[in-house]
């Protein structure tokens, strides 16, 4: 991963994904906040957008709600990349899109399909053949594990189905707590 790399926002999820590159290696050139309360976080340049933006250099969005780091991705025109934890298990046979930071302890199996600008978040487990769509975040309570197996897709038109009874939104920003089964939605 030879590019540089810099953060597109410098509030506390950055300061993980910060850490997550250190612990890869990568070169990171600095943050970019619009709405900066500080010059500097963990003594790397915090600048407004574009101030400082060097052309070649890959983009992570560095901000944890969902449906914000979606509009700042379609304002951006830059090279994004992706982010893993040294500290995480990516089967080789599961995919992550560009954008996407998965956090330490996580574990990722095989067939598993990652979309552009998740999170996978601390010690979340996304179990085989599972598809997160573009924009999720995967945040465990208790021990979240997502199984793999038939139709456990998660992303836009899909829904969370709790018992069997009592459906809810997941994407967009929203959150979820408590043992979930993932079942396909069909509008209409």
């Amino acid at each position: 991963m030879g590019h540089p790399v810099f953060l597109y926002g410098a509030g506390g999820h950055a300061k993980v994904i910060l850490e997550l590159l250190e612990a890869e290696g990568r070169v990171i050139h600095g943050l970019f906040d619009d709405n900066a309360t500080a010059d500097n976080l963990f003594d790397y340049p915090v600048k407004p957008w574009p101030e400082g933006y060097s052309e070649g250099a890959d983009c992570i969005i560095s901000i944890g709600h969902n449906a914000t780091r979606q509009k700042i991705a379609q304002k951006l025109e830059v090279p994004f990349t992706k982010a893993s934890h040294p500290n995480s298990y990516l089967s080789p046979r599961c995919s992550l899109e560009n954008g996407t930071v998965v956090m330490s302890g996580v574990s990722i199996h095989s067939g598993a399909s990652i979309g552009r600008h998740c999170i996978i978040n601390t010690h979340a487990s996304v179990d085989h053949d599972c598809e997160l769509g573009d924009f999720v975040h995967i945040a465990p309570r208790r021990g979240r594990h997502y199984p793999g197996g038939l139709d456990r897709t998660l992303g836009r038109d899909w829904r969370r189905r709790r018992h069997t009874e009592g459906c809810s939104r997941l994407c967009d920003g929203s959150r979820e707590s408590g043992p979930a089964f993932f079942t396909h939605h069909k509008p209409g």
